[in-house]
């Protein structure tokens, strides 16, 4: 089984068309319309159309399925995104998610939480 540093290396780069800032940054999630069961979630990196997300190894989830995702802007603001699962690779101890967003992410945004 490859390790998690593995699969995001392996993650190619001309799989986003735009340019991607690397986070690493603790954020929470919930899967569908199941908002009262937000789980914690690491942010690996985030571009304006989309997002690799690191989640809980035991959690079920097929592509297509929607991920909204919330974290907090340098500010303490709560900022908001959400996308179908486009891709997923798997770890003995994480999964990884790649998320095309509903809605791009405008400079303003990036900024506050990079």
């Amino acid at each position: 089984m490859k390790a998690l540093k593995d699969i995001v290396v392996s993650v190619k780069s001309n799989e986003r068309s735009n340019p991607r800032f690397i986070m690493l940054m603790k954020a929470q999630y919930f899967l569908n319309d199941q908002w009262n069961r937000y789980r914690e979630c690491i942010i690996i990196d985030i571009s304006r159309d989309g997002a690799c997300i690191k989640l809980p190894s035991d959690i079920k989830i097929t592509l297509d399925e929607l991920v909204n995702v919330e974290l907090f802007s340098k500010e303490g603001k709560p900022v908001q995104f959400s996308g179908p699962v486009k891709w997923i690779r798997r770890s003995e101890n994480a999964l990884i998610a790649g998320i095309k967003l509903k809605k791009r992410l405008d400079d303003k945004t990036l900024s506050s939480i990079g």
